[in-house]
């Protein structure tokens, strides 16, 4: 059907549509190009044992950063994909700029930070850096996905490239362990989405996020119906760690190198909300009712994470198991987001959400970006005892950590206290007096989480270890916690530039599901 239009074009008219089109997928051929030269120059690399990769680690990170930026330019330019051979399937409007900004940054920093853990650790593998890319483009794809067929590619995409990042350490028994975990929990939440979707198709006769908002909106979903859309929430709940999918999430974290793991804790978990946030909301799924409404399954699961994780991680004696309950507890802080709605439809969210993911991404990026610090000539201990006295031997590292835990809990000045409190307003306003219960649970998880965010804390700082102050050199490890730090406390002061981005992210996303929706 799409040869139909072209033939009332002209040839110049198709060349000047398809011309529009790549502009406004360059981001995403950005990042997989970056992914691909990185691979090519891989192969000629030196494979001596003195041999290094660090320059493919700044090539990484530079075409990612460059990616951004060519996201951001497609934002300030207004401009969105309406194409007669994507329309359906993907959708490149400001939800998917902004979040495309945010991932390639992430990717960008992570291939930063892992440049000295690659020669502290002796990774020495170029594919390293190509599969953050190739994971980078998928979850890309996933966040712009407006078919479910779509989205499922995408999500193995990501995840394919995931698996071996986890074991990128082939002499740990522990990474081999994590990958092993994390891949049979990645199958088998592929196979509930992918039966999802199959029960989905069968009951309404479409895979396109659009048509399936019209298809609820004029008939009354059958009970396989109901229970796919309840294995594709299943699906969603394993690779964000919702409580009780979330048994993978501290062995994996706890075995893959530490800038894979902030990888994991950021880029993925924002990917994967993202693009549940755009399935439930662009097909109008969210007040489905069975035997209950899906919104009041995510809250259920939402308000077990938060206590599960907070009291699961008081126990901790390893700072990556600390940080991988406390993602289980911001997946259950997010998962409430799904009532700061006014009411269910096409994109009807709450900014907030976007401005929590981001503000959690960039906090746990900086503290896994620390941890890759203690990480040493194959050293895989990073309990309290390796923490001890880290203020007194790198106390810029110290200080960077410490305020990424902060962010985490929520404390002003930084923007994770931002985030908690705009998604709490949002949650009451939506809901009126209804939801004062929701947030005063909130708040006491919150309250809980203080203690295991200060632990390490008190371990950097009050405990003194026998090393003396270590002589660092200038690294990019350096620069990544720097910049870390300045958006955290930049963004906790001056926060309109992210929140108004989110705004016109969330009022102006599912523009081509609308279009779709009437042609």
């Amino acid at each position: 059907s799409r040869f139909l239009p072209a033939r009332s074009l002209g040839r110049m008219g198709v060349l000047k549509m398809i011309s529009a089109d790549l502009g406004s997928l360059s981001p995403l051929f950005g990042l997989g190009f970056t992914a691909l030269l990185v691979l090519s120059l891989d192969i000629f690399s030196s494979r001596d044992k003195d041999s290094s990769t660090s320059y493919l680690g700044w090539i990484n990170g530079l075409g990612a950063f460059g990616t951004m930026l060519l996201a951001l330019v497609s934002w300030d330019s207004g401009k969105s994909l309406e194409s007669t051979f994507l329309s359906g399937m993907i959708a490149v409007d400001m939800y998917s700029l902004f979040f495309w900004a945010v991932i390639s940054g992430a990717v960008g920093l992570i291939s930063l930070s892992s440049i000295d853990y690659d020669k502290e650790n002796n990774i020495n593998h170029g594919e390293y850096y190509a599969l953050i890319s190739l994971a980078g483009v998928g979850m890309m794809v996933m966040v712009a996905a407006v078919d479910l067929i779509t989205l499922f590619i995408a999500l193995e995409t990501m995840s394919l490239a995931i698996y071996p990042l986890i074991a990128m350490k082939r002499y740990s028994p522990r990474g081999a362990e994590a990958a092993l975990k994390y891949f049979f929990n990645g199958a088998l939440a592929s196979a509930f989405l992918l039966y999802g979707i199959a029960l989905v198709w069968g009951e309404l006769g479409s895979t396109g996020y659009s048509l399936i908002a019209g298809q609820l909106e004029s008939q009354n979903i059958s009970t396989l119906g109901y229970v796919g859309f309840l294995l594709l929430t299943a699906g969603f709940a394993f690779k964000v760690a919702l409580v009780p999918f979330h048994f993978w999430t501290p062995d994996a974290y706890q075995g893959a190198p530490a800038p894979v793991a902030g990888f994991m804790a950021s880029a993925v978990k924002i990917a994967a909300f993202a693009a549940m946030l755009r399935l439930i909301f662009c097909s109008g799924s969210l007040d489905i009712t069975g035997q209950v409404e899906l919104k009041q399954i995510i809250l259920v699961l939402s308000i077990v994470s938060l206590f599960v994780g907070s009291l699961v991680a008081l126990f901790q004696k390893d700072i990556k198991r600390i940080l991988a309950y406390s993602s289980i507890v911001h997946a259950g802080y997010i998962g409430l987001g799904f009532l700061a709605v006014p009411k269910s439809g096409l994109m009807v969210m709450s900014p907030s959400l976007l401005f929590y993911l981001v503000s959690y991404g960039i906090a746990s990026i900086g503290a896994f970006a620390v941890v890759g610090l203690l990480e040493k000539d194959g050293q895989e201990d990073t309990s309290m005892d390796v923490l001890a006295g880290l203020a007194y031997r790198r106390p810029f590292a110290a200080f960077v950590l410490s305020v990424s835990l902060i962010s985490l809990a929520g404390f002003p000045p930084t923007v994770g206290f931002l985030g908690k409190f705009y998604l709490l307003r949002d949650i009451l306003a939506s809901g009126g007096g209804d939801y004062i219960w929701v947030v005063v649970v909130a708040l006491g998880a919150s309250l809980i989480s203080v203690y295991y965010y200060l632990v390490p804390t008190v371990a950097m700082y009050m405990k003194k270890a026998d090393q003396k102050l270590e002589t660092i050199e200038s690294s990019p490890v350096n620069a990544v916690l720097a910049l870390i730090l300045a958006l955290i406390l930049g963004l906790g002061v001056l926060p309109g530039t992210l929140m108004h981005r989110s705004e016109r992210g969330v009022s102006l996303a599912g523009v081509i599901s609308e279009t779709v929706a009437q042609k």
